[in-house]
């Protein structure tokens, strides 16, 4: 059975010819989708942009369903972000009538372009759900331009640079555990990134790190776990940050660790929002999947029949 909120439902396509050099498009047309995750919460005021734990959770399942699913069949999303996590629309007839009578489809004005003058599309957002009707809606993974076929591809830039996995800034091979990387990011952090990303690097008690060095040391402290032998034996700058025995080179190796999230700690706890019960329990959920080396990640299906979820896991049935 395939979970209903898995992925866009394409209801029809068609080629249309583009003018010069634009060559044509393909045009699909889905379900009507409501928005995005991020813009919902944005629009409604959640602090820190962090959700009780309920409407967490709900989201959250469904997030993981879509991941399954496209797993299962063999594609890696590869941009797991919440502003890729839609929920659909569900309008009576009269009220979606007057919202497009109220704000009738028109264009932008003439603008020059390579191929001659243009005009645009006006972007018409949908309406927002009601916090009173979130928990009944359904989630979708969605911006599907960026998946690939399940095998494990050789180094190549992906997502945006605050959420890579390491595996992708030491050059190593990667697969669909790049995906359970992001998703961790979205689970018990809000929508802010868990690491801080320059081009320019940090510096860190007087010692001037990289912007590659700077993710790899936040990475090994903020998760309190460290890389391995095998992992970096596949990477190709593996030798260019680490000796044998797994040990930062250079400007790293006398870097102090910083505060680190998934030790167990109430550092980060957010207690208008969580218990404290609650925020232990969350990040003793990360930790079993935020891991440094894809190997020791679980899978999307197994993540589903985690016991954090309590009544709210899944079968494999239902997640297939």
């Amino acid at each position: 059975m395939v979970h209903p909120s898995v992925s866009l439902h394409m209801k029809d396509s068609w080629v249309e010819p583009g003018r010069h050099s634009s060559g044509v498009h393909l045009c699909l047309v889905t379900q009507l989708l409501g928005g995005d995750l991020k813009g919902f919460a944005e629009a409604h005021d959640y602090p820190s942009r962090r959700f009780p734990m309920a409407e967490a959770n709900h989201v959250l399942l469904d997030f993981l369903r879509s991941i399954s699913v496209l797993h299962s069949n063999n594609v890696i999303h590869s941009d797991i972000k919440i502003n890729n996590l839609f929920y659909e629309l569900h309008l009576p007839e009269e009220a979606m009538l007057q919202w497009l009578s109220a704000d009738p489809p028109h264009r932008n004005s003439p603008e020059i372009s390579v191929n001659g003058n243009a005009r645009s599309a006006v972007s018409q957002p949908h309406p927002v759900a009601s916090p009173e009707e979130f928990i009944r809606q359904l989630f979708l993974l969605g911006n599907t331009g960026s998946i690939r076929e399940r095998i494990e591809y050789r180094p190549v830039t992906i997502c945006p640079v605050a959420l890579r996995p390491p595996e992708i800034y030491l050059e190593g091979h990667w697969s669909e555990k790049a995906d359970i990387w992001m998703f961790g990011f979205v689970r018990a952090f809000g929508w802010h990134p868990l690491f801080d990303y320059s081009k320019d690097g940090s510096s860190i008690a007087g010692q001037k790190l990289d912007a590659v060095e700077s993710m790899l040391h936040q990475m090994t402290t903020k998760c309190h776990d460290q890389f391995d032998e095998p992992q970096l034996r596949y990477c190709h700058k593996g030798e260019q940050y680490f000796n044998r025995n797994c040990k930062f080179l250079g400007m790293l190796r006398s870097c102090p660790d910083i505060t680190v999230f998934l030790d167990g700690s109430l550092a980060h706890w957010h207690p208008g929002i969580f218990s404290k019960e609650q925020w232990m329990g969350i990040m003793a959920f990360v930790s079993r999947y935020l891991r440094l080396d894809p190997q020791q990640r679980p899978s999307a299906l197994e993540l589903l029949q985690d016991e954090f979820w309590g009544n709210a896991s899944v079968s494999a049935s239902e997640a297939s």
